[in-house]
């Protein structure tokens, strides 16, 4: 009995101690809820936008949508490649503004997207990624690194692989009465109509790459091509509700983007050079380059 009674009040402070921890664990929930849930529609006026009583939102759409690309040299040679529309299934899960989204490809794996994002009253962020494999077209031109002759190549699908990443961010200005979630996600709900200018910034970062060297002779010695762009904007968004207290939006906005950084790299089949470009691909210095393989 002396033994029994000794083991007890050994075990007994980790059984205090488990129970303490499961307290501060549950206090960490409790808080970690709280402020979530205050993101939403923190600082607003509560007579303009409301949270909706459930935190999460789950949403399965199907949609279509794919690449095209365009290029030409100095010798003449144009590139005509683009992807199929294919249609995709987007799941997306959201907790009070907080989301993550994947689509995938129905018909094969050739197009994914991912992105992870937070929607709130002042503002918001999201980081977006897309590898698609799914590239095809004709290449056209008047004559080749070592001849003369017309030619027109075309590349399967495969040869080409693509992927980008992006990112966006957006300021409300008139947050307090103004809901950007409540047209673009739905997480909020915007009870009387109302307005505001809101800022832009997007982050593009794009890379192309061909798989295959007769697909890169014809395709001007072109390996890999590589676009990098951040612009800003600014513009206005309105909220019209069909009556006060009403379950029906209609959201219109105007947010015109200045470019205001501009980096392009361009590998070649034989040499580890980049090439780089202050603008688009189309520039004196990148139709002279071309000039200068043939």
């Amino acid at each position: 009995m002396k033994r029994i009674l000794t083991i007890f009040l050994l075990l007994l402070p980790l059984v205090a101690f488990a129970q303490s921890s499961e307290s501060r664990w549950e206090r960490f929930l409790t808080a970690s809820k709280l402020f979530l849930d205050s993101t939403d529609v923190s600082g607003c006026d509560l007579s303009y936008v409301r949270p909706f009583k459930r935190p999460w939102t789950i949403n399965l759409s199907i949609r279509q949508f794919g690449t095209t690309l365009k290029t030409w040299s100095g010798n003449g040679t144009r590139a005509n490649l683009d992807s199929d529309p294919k249609i995709n299934l987007k799941l997306n899960l959201a907790y009070r503004g907080y989301g993550l989204s994947y689509s995938h490809n129905l018909s094969n794996a050739t197009e994914r997207e991912f992105s992870l994002s937070k929607r709130g009253a002042v503002y918001g962020l999201e980081f977006r990624r897309y590898k698609s494999s799914n590239i095809a077209g004709n290449i056209v031109g008047n004559k080749t690194l070592t001849a003369d002759d017309p030619f027109k190549y075309h590349a399967d699908r495969g040869q080409i692989s693509k992927k980008s990443s992006e990112l966006t961010y957006y300021y409300v200005f008139n947050h307090k009465t103004f809901s950007y979630p409540a047209a673009i996600t739905g997480t909020v709900r915007q009870i009387r109509s109302c307005g505001s200018p809101i800022l832009a910034a997007v982050y593009y970062n794009s890379f192309i790459e061909s798989r295959n060297d007769s697909l890169s002779y014809f395709w001007g010695n072109v390996r890999s091509i590589r676009i990098r762009q951040l612009s800003i904007g600014g513009g206005y968004g309105y909220n019209y509700v069909f009556g006060h207290n009403s379950c029906f939006l209609l959201h219109g906005s105007v947010m015109p983007m200045v470019s205001i950084y501009r980096r392009n790299k361009l590998r070649t089949l034989h040499t580890q050079k980049d090439i780089e470009e202050d603008s688009f691909l189309d520039t004196d210095r990148y139709i002279n380059y071309f000039s200068s393989l043939t």
